[in-house]
């Protein structure tokens, strides 16, 4: 069964919902899975062994989204996919610029600089974080003038060849989500 807490105070919410497992715990309750956010995983975890004692992690666990993904993907078969590390996603970066080059006119100036691809992959990782693909930013393109329409545009290119690159090297980490949403 799904439930959904929510309300003004993260605190007092936290509290209902871990109180609300060790009951079903207590009952019997087992395989339940506590979904937080990526910086609150430690805290959750901590506090549910807090009032849940000893033995509430054989009933309850409590998953950020990210390792969410990880089970469902190693359930599902996603674990045996190769993932590249930071580096490898800088040399996928690097090789998408290069494919894409000669269609780019503002960023294919510092194609060649490691500092300019970090920022490059820091851009891609918070499109795919914000779930915005190539085709929304072309249709954002579409809508607008000059420069930023130009930029738009130029970076739906750039995903795309990141994404192509990837797929030859491994898959990018930062695509846990998207592939537990494909899922």
């Amino acid at each position: 069964m799904l439930q959904i807490f929510w309300g003004p105070n993260q605190h007092a919410i936290c509290r209902a919902l871990l109180s609300s497992v060790c009951q079903a715990a207590r009952e019997g309750v087992t395989g339940q899975i506590v979904v937080v956010p990526e910086q609150f995983s430690h805290e959750a975890e901590r506090m549910l062994c807090e009032m849940g004692g000893d033995q509430i992690c054989l009933s309850a666990e409590v998953l950020s989204f990210t390792r969410l993904a990880d089970r469902v993907s190693s359930l599902y078969g996603g674990a045996s996919r190769k993932t590249i590390d930071q580096g490898g996603r800088l040399i996928a970066m690097a090789k998408a610029l290069e494919a894409v080059a000669s269609r780019l006119k503002l960023y294919g100036v510092g194609r060649k600089k490691p500092a300019f691809l970090l920022q490059l992959l820091e851009v891609v990782e918070e499109l795919k974080g914000a779930c915005i693909g190539p085709g929304q930013l072309r249709k954002g393109a579409s809508v607008l003038e000059g420069q930023l329409s130009l930029k738009l545009e130029e970076l739906a290119l750039i995903q795309e060849s990141f994404e192509t690159a990837c797929q030859t090297m491994g898959q990018d980490p930062n695509d846990r989500m998207a592939q537990l949403h494909r899922q």
